[in-house]
């Protein structure tokens, strides 16, 4: 049984998502949208816990880990939307047109305590050992994960 302790940081992760299109309400009035959302995401993660192993000096070797871990994030959000209606006579003359666009954005941080768990085996040769885990750490409704590769010289 081995106490671990440890700092995690997941880096920022963007998401996009952009969609337009043009629609015809009939062969006079037609109009079109543009649909632009964009999210920002930081976390940070130190957790305690333990781990559970079979022999680490025997040639192969795994384990389990779980613990808790302190976790922060921050957001930052922005969306936008623009649409064009207009409206021609028997000619395809404009008879009137509109425009407008809505922009939102938001920026928040949280942070909470939950449970991280994990699994990871092993190999050892002469002094060497490589490694190989794979952790998942619950974060209110999301769950990132986290796997590593370890190479270590033991002396």
């Amino acid at each position: 049984m081995l106490l671990r302790g440890g700092y995690a940081d997941f880096g920022d992760t963007e998401g996009k998502i952009r969609e337009s299109d043009s629609i015809t309400y009939s062969e006079y009035a037609s109009g079109n949208y543009d649909y632009n959302y964009k999210i920002n995401i930081d976390a940070k993660t130190k957790m305690l816990g333990i781990s559970l192993t079979s022999d680490i000096t025997k040639k192969f070797y795994t384990g389990i880990r779980a613990g808790s871990h302190l976790w922060e994030t921050e957001y930052e959000e922005k969306e936008n939307y623009i649409w064009n209606y207009k409206r021609v006579d028997f000619e395809g003359r404009v008879v009137s047109s509109f425009s407008d666009s809505i922009s939102d954005s938001d920026k928040d941080e949280n942070d909470g305590s939950d449970l991280y768990y994990g699994v990871f085996i092993g190999w050892n040769y002469n002094n060497w050992s490589v490694s190989l885990a794979h952790t998942i750490f619950e974060m209110d409704e999301r769950r990132p994960s986290l796997s590593s590769l370890g190479l270590t010289y033991n002396f």
